[in-house]
């Protein structure tokens, strides 16, 4: 019997016809014959059931990835994901190497004023805090590059929200000790912009690398000034 005939019978729920003792005398439905089609309609039925159970399942296994949080500049995290795709990871050195034309010309577009480096702040945390290595890398190649200097123009006291700098800390410390060295010093910036100083020290930990330590304690220097200066001096008597 044709598929699709069984599944329109299932679909219009058909019912079954009752045991007639009329029937049971005619040559052409016997018995055997009402049994043998009960059970390929009620496999018939099973089956597509099945299929229909199993789509909800397909469709939660392939779910979109989550959104990009608002304050993530589109265009601009894009053009990263691009860019990353030339780097190299070096096995032997566990750095990652993006020296590329493209690197350089993104890193131009902030140094040009073409984009604002305390607005793509956003964008660069929720770069280091992907899972992609070659992204990551990127991100804090072009904060060293672009972000160590300054921040801009724009970079003056409350210009970076403490929202935006603790979930910068917060990604910066989760990275790999050469990516991290990178991106310290633009972090530091940023927790100084936001009046967060003694935050970024408590996170600065004995158990960080001694090397990323000493970064964010000499851009501490640079960007808190005086208003660090009474933890910096007690560092110094350790």
């Amino acid at each position: 019997m044709p598929e699709g005939l069984l599944y329109s019978a299932c679909d219009l729920d058909i019912e079954m016809p009752q045991r007639n003792p009329s029937l049971m005398h005619r040559p052409t439905m016997t018995r055997p014959l009402l049994l043998g089609l009960a059970f390929v309609l009620v496999v018939a039925c099973g089956t597509k059931d099945d299929k229909k159970a199993d789509a909800p399942a397909s469709a939660s296994a392939q779910a979109a990835p989550p959104p990009v949080p608002a304050n993530v500049d589109v265009k601009l995290l894009e053009t990263l994901k691009e860019v990353a795709k030339s780097c190299e990871e070096s096995a032997s050195h566990g750095r990652i190497d993006c020296n590329s034309a493209a690197k350089n010309a993104l890193v131009s577009s902030f140094n040009r004023g073409q984009r604002s480096r305390v607005k793509a702040l956003p964008t660069f945390t929720h770069v280091l805090a992907s899972s992609d290595k070659k992204l990551q890398g990127l991100g804090a190649a072009v904060l060293y590059a672009a972000f160590r200097v300054t921040l801009g123009p724009e970079a003056k006291p409350g210009s970076v929200s403490p929202e935006d700098a603790r979930a910068l800390l917060g990604a910066v410390s989760a990275l790999p000790e050469t990516t991290s060295m990178s991106a310290m010093p633009a972090l530091t910036h940023a927790m100084m912009l936001s009046g967060q100083g003694p935050l970024l020290f408590k996170g600065l930990t004995a158990d960080k690398p001694l090397q990323v330590r000493t970064m964010a304690y000499r851009f501490v220097m640079v960007y808190g000034r005086m208003t660090m200066f009474d933890q910096i001096k007690e560092l110094a008597k350790d």
